[in-house]
């Protein structure tokens, strides 16, 4: 006799969704002007006292479900920046400095989702300023 069943394909629900983190390129000038550390700081709307950090250009954080949906994350990008050499006829000694910091706020849905900027920079005369351009959100 054959024994009949129903199949459960669901998934339980996870605690937890990944939220990627991209910055790059980190070499802004070959060998002259690069991003030497990235740090990151995601703040939960629904638990504000929360704060998880990652680190590197490429990083991944678990991001707790909210109660309920939608919700929202603060995201804090700070880098440091290394630059030694010639960049547009001005000489720059071997030094490292503080990249202007980035802070976006995006809407979690309990789903993974990928945030990425590029690395950007503008001479003003012998000063270097580096710049996180957010280009976006996707799902990964």
């Amino acid at each position: 006799m054959a024994q009949l069943g129903i199949a459960n394909d669901d998934q339980p629900a996870r605690a937890s969704q990944k939220l990627y983190l991209r910055v790059g390129p980190t070499e802004l000038i070959f060998a002259t002007l690069r991003i030497v550390q990235v740090n990151w700081r995601v703040t939960l709307e629904w638990a504000p006292a929360t704060a998880l950090q990652a680190s590197g250009a490429n990083a991944s954080i678990d991001v707790p479900n909210a109660p309920s949906t939608p919700h929202f994350l603060q995201i804090e990008l700070t880098m440091v920046c290394r630059v030694a050499g010639w960049i547009n006829g001005v000489y720059f000694p071997d030094q490292t400095f503080p990249a202007t910091p980035s802070s976006i706020r995006i809407e979690w849905s309990n789903a993974g989702l990928t945030a990425e900027w590029m690395g950007t920079y503008r001479q003003a005369a012998d000063r270097i300023v580096v710049e996180p351009l957010f280009l976006g959100v996707t799902s990964p």
